[in-house]
């Protein structure tokens, strides 16, 4: 139980590895919302990126941001049954 946290990160940053290789855009929006949200906001840096690397840093960020995010419910569930079992 302790390290259902670190597995369901993992989980999360394969699956949008998945989903991105997929193209499965409808799955990247209702799984990600606020990585995919905050990635098309990303600032931009101050010179003009190549094509390739603007993609990269994109879809790093989305399976950054999954992997938090599926490790935060996975903390929420594992706070849940800590709390409730008792």
């Amino acid at each position: 139980m302790k390290r259902l946290p670190l597995w369901a990160g993992l989980v999360g940053a394969l699956w949008m590895v998945f989903a991105i290789h997929r193209v499965a855009l409808r799955a990247i929006f209702i799984t990600n919302y606020v990585g995919l949200r905050t990635a098309m906001m990303l600032p931009q840096i101050g010179r003009e990126m190549p094509v390739w690397q603007d993609f990269w840093i994109f879809n790093s960020w989305l399976v950054l941001t999954s992997a938090v995010e599926w490790a935060l419910v996975a903390l929420a569930v594992q706070f849940a049954v800590r709390s409730f079992s008792k």
